[in-house]
């Protein structure tokens, strides 16, 4: 029995197939008995032979039956060792598929957390570089660029020239913002009047004056002004008296 077990399904196939074949011609040699038997009389010198063909034919069909059975019951066990087999292997993948699934998963799930803290991260970081280019605005020192020269030339002498006092608090930032616009101005053909005093008090941004009674070429004019310096919180305002009547004054303040 143990021989039988060791042997392989397609061993088990070929020694089925053997049987069934010498099931068939033993088969075939009882037949052969039988209808000599019927034939012969009984006392036939040849009677013995089909006598003996049946007996040898009964017997071999009895083995090649038996290992019909033996061989189809191995091959039957063969099988289901096989389907046994594939079945394990099946729910090995299933549950490998399934791992791998739930690792996909959490790695998706990972990387979707890691996306969402880089976008918070990026969204931090303009936010942080917006505040520091705020802060940056608020420290730098006002000024006027060559272009921003240029447009309030061409806003302003269309208006023709006027005089104009510029006065300034003391310090460096303020001075050379005064400096600068006084350049602007006196380049277009405006007559620069020096101030009379100093100032005091705490202003910030640049106020434009005009006389309340100024004719009103000149309070076009200050309106102008204080539109194309409007980047520095420039500010129009009128009084009753001073400064005299057509004359523009400009107060430089300090940064607000």
């Amino acid at each position: 029995m143990g021989a039988l077990t060791s042997l392989s399904k397609a061993e088990t196939s070929v020694l089925l197939a053997i049987s069934e074949y010498a099931l068939l011609a033993f088969a075939l040699l009882v037949v052969v008995g039988l209808l000599g038997e019927h034939k012969l009389p009984w006392y036939h010198h040849r009677l013995k032979r089909f006598e003996l063909a049946v007996l040898i034919g009964c017997g071999g069909e009895l083995l090649a039956d038996g290992g019909v059975f033996l061989f189809s019951r191995q091959l039957e066990v063969l099988s289901n060792i096989e389907v046994g087999n594939a079945v394990a292997y099946a729910g090995a993948a299933i549950s490998l598929s399934s791992a791998a699934s739930i690792a996909a998963a959490n790695a998706n799930e990972r990387a979707q957390a890691f996306g969402r803290d880089a976008e918070k991260l990026r969204s931090d970081n303009l936010a942080l570089q917006v505040k520091v280019l705020e802060l940056r605005s608020l420290m730098a020192d006002r000024s006027i660029s060559d272009a921003q020269a240029s447009a309030i030339t061409h806003a302003l002498r269309p208006l023709g020239a006027q005089e104009f006092t510029l006065i300034t608090y003391d310090g460096r930032e303020t001075v050379a913002i005064a400096v600068r616009i006084r350049d602007i101005l006196t380049g277009m053909g405006w007559n620069s009047i020096p101030p009379r005093g100093r100032l005091i008090g705490a202003d910030t941004g640049i106020l434009v004056y005009a006389s309340a009674t100024a004719d009103l070429a000149v309070k076009r004019a200050a309106h102008a002004l204080v539109s194309a310096l409007a980047t520095m919180d420039s500010e129009y305002r009128e009084k009753p008296e001073d400064p005299p009547k057509n004359r523009i004054e400009i107060i430089i303040g300090r940064k607000r």
